[in-house]
């Protein structure tokens, strides 16, 4: 592993980015449904509710982190189901410089 300003501790493959979020770490399974149709896809996601922290980063909205390796396309206004809760996603972002991982705004 390495630093990166701010703290934050990258993996050095794709693989190591990705096994974070397999539910026996820190992920938790989701499924995945785009607004525009088509069969749901399931998912690995980093899930926090509001006031939460992920390494240094305070959080203070409803976010799920989830590895663009599972999807490539995540898009505002498709929703994705997480421990039985069916969220609307708002804005997708990149949460890290390699954009290897999306931040998904989520809207009960």
């Amino acid at each position: 592993h390495r630093y990166r300003p701010g703290g934050l501790i990258m993996a050095y493959d794709l693989d190591d980015i990705v096994n974070q979020f397999h539910p026996d770490d820190f992920g938790k399974e989701a499924s995945y449904q785009r607004a525009a149709g088509g069969d749901p896809v399931d998912v690995w996601v980093i899930f926090n509710q509001p006031a939460g922290r992920i390494a240094n980063l305070q959080l203070t909205k409803r976010i799920a982190l989830m590895p663009v390796a599972h999807l490539p396309d995540a898009k505002g206004g498709d929703s994705i189901t997480i421990e039985g809760t069916t969220y609307r996603i708002g804005i997708v972002t990149h949460v890290d410089a390699d954009q290897l991982i999306w931040q998904l705004e989520l809207q009960p």
